[in-house]
């Protein structure tokens, strides 16, 4: 299939963080975010959009043109700017001939991009200071940190990866806050017996004095735009579930195993219902209760 080239520059870095990327020609923003995910080592952790000669891309609960939606090829020779959270990347067009590809390839790599737990370039520009002072206290663990991102943007397992596995996202059904989707792992994990919405509140509850306020949680279509509306406490529910589910089977680490576990099960069941699992912050998922609000009406 006919390809794309692109260069992917971080903003604010020296010497330069980039990546030359080639792509099938037919994929949507959306593909183009996740395939930028891959080649810096983030996993969605910030909210993102694209800015395209002004019009902005990216999930379409921001008020923007629907990334899904959105062919990349019809915007060939704009000027792009991809916002990932705190870190800006201009992307490039680039042009000449270009081999057919039926899968993303990373043509060239150059520096590392910042790992998504650092805040801001500054705090990552901090992280290489302590890397290069062997007399910081902090020094070995942020060694073995780095390595750790270092292997996470590796191009030769990330285009192995690719050519195995690599799938365009094609149509979605919709978009589900990380927290959100945290909690559908957990309940999917715990059970959702006994777990009632209360819509007055806005939040999951255990506790019910009968009335139609509360609504009994069913794993059911209806199950996403229940918990579309739950914008508080999320975390807390996740961790108290898992913690007791975990808590005489796995003691010293049990979080990490938690953690990763919850991922595997909320990206398997995102990926079966055709919903895109996004960062939100707490106001935004505020906002979406109206977006899934319209589509039940």
């Amino acid at each position: 299939m006919e390809s794309i080239r692109m260069r992917v520059s971080l903003r604010g870095v020296k010497p330069p963080v980039r990546r030359t990327l080639a792509f099938p020609s037919d994929i949507a923003f959306i593909d183009l975010h996740l395939i930028i995910q891959a080649a810096a080592g983030w996993g969605g952790r910030y909210t993102h959009r694209f800015d395209v000669d002004g019009k902005r891309i990216g999930p379409a609960d921001y008020q923007v043109s629907e990334e899904a939606d959105e062919k990349v090829s019809e915007y060939e020779g704009s000027r792009i700017v991809y916002e990932y959270g705190p870190f800006t990347a201009d992307i490039m067009y680039l042009k000449g001939k270009t081999q057919d590809t039926d899968f993303p390839i990373i043509l060239e790599s150059e520096g590392l991009f910042p790992p998504e737990e650092c805040k801001d370039l500054e705090e990552y520009f901090e992280v290489l200071r302590t890397l290069d002072d062997p007399a910081d206290p902090a020094h070995a663990d942020t060694v073995s940190w780095m390595k750790s991102v270092e292997d996470s943007q590796d191009t030769e397992a990330l285009n192995k990866e690719f050519s195995e596995g690599w799938e365009r996202i094609g149509e979605i059904a919709g978009r589900v806050p990380f927290n959100v989707a945290a909690a559908v792992g957990a309940l999917l994990i715990t059970g959702i017996d006994g777990y009632y919405y209360d819509s007055e509140k806005k939040r999951l509850t255990e506790e019910t004095d009968g009335s139609a306020k509360f609504v009994p949680v069913e794993l059911e279509d209806g199950f996403v735009d229940t918990l579309a509306g739950m914008y508080s406490d999320l975390i807390g529910l996740k961790d108290g579930n898992l913690e007791k589910l975990l808590e005489d089977e796995y003691r010293q680490g049990w979080e990490e195993y938690a953690e990763n576990f919850l991922d595997e099960i909320t990206d398997h069941w995102a990926d079966a219902h055709g919903f895109i699992v996004e960062s939100y912050a707490d106001s935004d998922i505020a906002k979406m209760m109206d977006v899934f609000g319209e589509e039940k009406e």
